[in-house]
């Protein structure tokens, strides 16, 4: 009887602590937040009014703005407008969007139940704010092309056009296998590149193409961008601009600019 008796108190025992496992003050589901999942909507809290302000995307295919409202810890009230950098320029604008959060604790905007996209916002901080989007976002007024994914800096963080500021005038060279070129720059603003530009290919009939006093002026997102008509059928983004060195990215034939078919300007131009 008594060791029967113990056995029945060491079950109740037993009982008592698994349920105790499944749920405590701190973790009232018996189960913690999955690594990485958490942790967001405390991120908001804790920068507060910080986050407050204008943010830029600034990629090859996209120039975007993000203006953060409000923020706290259960939503981000937004506005977003994003801009493709390819043919047609289509065009995505969220007015006055909300962000909350998921079970998980991710912010994230939904523009309709249920919803053709997903914008979560993936890592939130008062310098740089990085943005997923998944799905087209079509009822959002997002065209099939657009894509908001990328991390937005604070419009003061966002050295691109400072970084124009900073450039030597004077000549800088490419030099691949295939090209060689002379990229002069003439004047340097916060709001201009004036420059010229002679590439020439190293192949079956030496190729040209030649730019005179072109210049380069600022997209939505904030790079700066050589365009040859309107249309053009070339864009030329100064990709990475710097004292010692500036990268280009030609995207098109840039017929209109002079250059033949065969000639392209993509590349590092380095300071003679």
């Amino acid at each position: 009887m008594f060791r029967a008796t113990t056995i029945l108190v060491s079950l109740f025992v037993f009982a008592i602590g698994a349920l105790g496992g499944c749920a405590t003050d701190s973790d009232p589901q018996g189960e913690s937040m999955a690594p990485g999942a958490g942790g967001k909507a405390d991120d908001v809290e804790d920068a507060g009014d910080e986050l407050i302000g204008t943010y830029a995307l600034d990629t090859k295919d996209f120039g975007g703005t993000l203006e953060i409202l409000s923020a706290s810890k259960d939503r981000i009230d937004f506005n977003l407008t994003v801009v493709g950098r390819f043919g047609g320029n289509p065009i995505g604008d969220i007015v006055e969007g909300v962000a909350e959060p998921t079970d998980g604790g991710m912010l994230v905007y939904s523009p309709g139940i249920p919803s053709d996209c997903d914008i979560f916002f993936v890592e939130v901080g008062p310098g740089s704010i990085e943005l997923d989007q998944v799905g087209a976002c079509s009822d959002a007024g997002f065209g099939a092309n657009v894509d908001a994914t990328g991390v937005y800096l604070r419009e003061e963080d966002n050295n691109e056009d400072d970084a124009a500021d900073a450039v030597p005038l004077g000549e800088y060279k490419l030099d691949t296998e295939d090209f060689g070129g002379t990229l002069e720059i003439l004047s340097a603003s916060e709001d201009r590149i004036d420059f010229t530009l002679t590439v020439v290919g190293r192949f079956g009939g030496n190729p040209i193409g030649d730019i005179f006093e072109g210049v380069a002026e600022p997209t939505d997102g904030g790079m700066l961008v050589y365009s040859a008509g309107i249309p053009s059928d070339c864009d030329i983004f100064f990709v990475d601009v710097g004292p010692k060195s500036i990268e280009l990215d030609q995207v098109g034939a840039c017929s209109d600019a002079g250059f033949g078919a065969n000639v392209d300007a993509t590349g590092v131009y380095v300071r003679d």
